[in-house]
């Protein structure tokens, strides 16, 4: 059968293109990864594209058809979204090689987030030059509630957390409170910036994205 053929079969059933349900695009697809038929895949997953598929979903096919450019985004939605917006069903359809990946990330995360929010970075640091030692215990009273209530609080908020790569320039954008040097403030936040404690999140999930990705290239890809 000639590629001509081929094309021929991919617009079947009477349908009008815009008009194809999930299975006639995914039908599509199957065929046109078979005959390697690049703009017909292209057209599928664009298509499929539109039809606002989970994450689980897209990463099932991503999977099975090796959509590549699908894996690194649902990957990142799954281990950042709220267990609530991932249903049983969706979590079923994942393998246990992917799942248990997806869990383990999501798990260090966890973990990270309530090492950083626990404890207040700095509060071992001198006095700025623009404080005294007289005055930098006041500093430290002030910047340790300053944290718990108002960073702590929102990185370890249970269904919209601050991502940690966002914690340098959402402490900065806040007003200093009463009592902390500007200065010190500025040290105290600096010295976890140093350490890259808040790139760790982003570190986890490249991990696992990459981790995912070998996977598939291993079986399917």
């Amino acid at each position: 059968m000639g590629k001509s053929s081929t094309e021929t079969i991919l617009y079947y059933s009477g349908s009008q293109p815009n008009e194809l349900d999930e299975q006639s695009l995914i039908a599509i697809l199957k065929v046109s990864k078979y005959w390697q038929i690049e703009s017909s895949i292209h057209w599928a997953v664009g298509r499929l594209e539109q039809l606002g598929l989970t994450s689980t979903h897209k990463l099932l096919l991503a999977k099975t058809y090796a959509i590549i450019h699908w894996v690194a985004p649902a990957i990142c939605h799954l281990i950042s979204a709220p267990l609530s917006e991932i249903s049983q069903n969706d979590a079923a359809s994942l393998d246990t090689r992917t799942y248990s990946i997806i869990a383990q990330a999501r798990e260090a995360i966890e973990v990270e987030r309530k090492k950083i929010g626990a404890v207040a970075p700095g509060l071992s640091l001198a006095p700025s030059l623009a404080c005294t030692y007289a005055k930098h215990a006041t500093c430290k009273d002030v910047w340790a509630r300053f944290w718990w209530t108002k960073v702590a609080y929102q990185i370890l908020h249970p269904t919209n957390p601050l991502q940690l790569s966002a914690v340098f320039d959402y402490v900065t954008g806040l007003a200093t409170p009463e009592g902390l040097n500007p200065q010190c403030k500025e040290e105290f936040l600096g010295q976890v910036a140093e350490t890259g404690a808040l790139a760790v999140e982003e570190e986890i999930i490249g991990a696992a994205i990459a981790a995912i990705q070998q996977y598939f290239s291993s079986t399917s890809m």
